[in-house]
């Protein structure tokens, strides 16, 4: 009977899978600073290319703010940490793909960062 009971419910495990949890928007920060949770944790990341412009801070994370509401579901590709240790990652929105830090330079809310500028010119 117990062995009937664990083979039915690794068949339901395998035909019904759970799927994945995604990361979510807590709060928008300045300068491209995002608090993200998951199912266990949160962290600050930073979204990966982007320079604020000068004068542009407030207007940036309003943009940001409407891009990524809060609990808005993210996919990250981090690319490594910063100077003071925060993820730095590129951040596409859910589930329509947007790539939010090449979003956000096309409305010209922000710039290259320079080590994204300079790696871009390295790879060519």
């Amino acid at each position: 009977m117990f062995r009937a009971c664990l083979c039915l419910l690794l068949l339901l495990g395998l035909l019904f899978p759970r799927s994945a949890a995604a990361a979510e928007v807590l709060s928008v920060r300045q300068g491209g600073l995002l608090r993200i949770g998951d199912s266990n944790r949160s962290y600050t990341v930073q979204i990966d290319c982007v320079q604020p412009i000068a004068g542009q801070e407030v207007a940036l994370r309003d943009r940001l703010q409407a891009l990524l509401p809060r609990r808005t579901r993210v996919n990250l590709r981090p690319n490594g940490l910063d100077q003071e240790g925060r993820v730095v990652a590129t951040v596409y929105r859910l589930p329509d793909g947007l790539n939010v830090g090449e979003q956000l330079q096309q409305e010209q809310l922000a710039t290259l960062s320079d080590q994204c500028a300079s790696a871009t010119v390295s790879q060519r």
